[in-house]
């Protein structure tokens, strides 16, 4: 008896290894209800890094908790988050890379980002040649007011738009970001990132570290948010009260104020420089290799933002 009993355990535990897998294998996971939530971690209880995208989205019941979901550290694909009633984003708080990219979308009860706390870089995977690719996604998310909860980001590739929170008065919470920059595939070209900040009516603190520490954008759009938030120029000019120290690639320029010629001194090689008048009109725009001086000798007395690889200046022509 003894015998037969051990033959049938043993059976088991190989069905078991034959049967049961670590993580999901599949290009997306789909979690549309809590029941699958739930059962996300009774299916694959070692998954930890997940080779696939994960898309969360409440069409078969509402979603209460995420917290099934937090043995998940990695993922190679998208994060989304979208037309759920969570509070918070608690349970996501051991991810700390995201290969492609992370939108957190038509969530009307979402007061704050926290449970993404744990996410560091965001476009880290490469896509076919492209070597950084990826996105940062926060839209019509009604009751947000503030980015706290995912202020350890500290690298993303790619695109970052904040577009379409009625509520949300600040960008607090992107302080870490010292990396933003990267390429996006369209499909049929490479584009390089943009940044869009839009139609936040009660934005008006845009002036943030992270902002401040843009780099590699080739467009920017800031508009129809609150007031110093409607434009590069309101915003850089509130980013000139920000400290903001880069080691890794010092310039400076002088003299300041100028009364025509100012010198530019950078430890890396130079490949674009724009200069901005105060009411964020283009005046100058070089892409040269290693331009090292701009004459300015015909231009208005008054202030204007310079723009060098897209690290920002304040120049007072005399």
């Amino acid at each position: 008896m003894k015998f037969i009993t051990l033959i049938i355990a043993s059976l088991i535990l190989v069905n078991i290894n034959i049967f049961s897998k670590d993580c999901f294998e599949g290009d997306t996971l789909f979690l549309n209800s809590q029941y699958e939530i739930d059962k996300f971690v009774t299916d694959f209880p070692n998954c930890t890094k997940l080779d696939a995208s994960i898309v969360i989205n409440p069409t078969k019941g509402e979603i209460t908790t995420l917290v099934p979901l937090s043995n998940i550290q990695s993922l190679n694909g998208v994060l989304i988050v979208k037309n759920t009633n969570l509070i918070r984003l608690s349970g996501l708080h051991n991810i700390s890379e995201v290969g492609f990219g992370v939108s957190i979308e038509n969530n009307n009860e979402l007061i704050s980002l926290t449970g993404l706390d744990g996410i560091r870089e965001i476009g880290q995977k490469s896509h076919s040649h492209i070597d950084e690719v990826g996105y940062l996604y926060i839209k019509s998310n009604d009751n947000l007011k503030n980015l706290w909860g995912i202020d350890n980001l500290d690298s993303l590739k790619g695109d970052l738009e904040i577009t379409d929170n009625p509520n949300l008065e600040t960008l607090r919470g992107l302080e870490s970001l010292r990396k933003l920059n990267g390429f996006k595939f369209t499909g049929e070209r490479i584009e390089e990132s943009k940044l869009t900040i839009s139609n936040n009516k009660k934005l008006s603190i845009c002036a943030v570290m992270g902002i401040c520490f843009l780099r590699n954008y080739a467009e920017f759009d800031f508009n129809n948010n609150s007031t110093r938030c409607n434009s590069i120029v309101e915003v850089m000019g509130g980013c000139s009260f920000v400290s903001v120290e880069d080691d890794l690639n010092k310039v400076e320029v002088y003299p300041n104020p100028s009364n025509g010629v100012i010198n530019i001194s950078s430890e890396n090689r130079i490949t674009q420089l724009k200069l901005l008048d105060q009411l964020g009109r283009t005046i100058i725009e070089k892409k040269i290799n290693d331009v090292r001086q701009l004459d300015i000798s015909n231009e208005p007395s008054g202030v204007y933002y310079l723009f060098i690889n897209n690290q920002l200046f304040r120049i007072l022509k005399r």
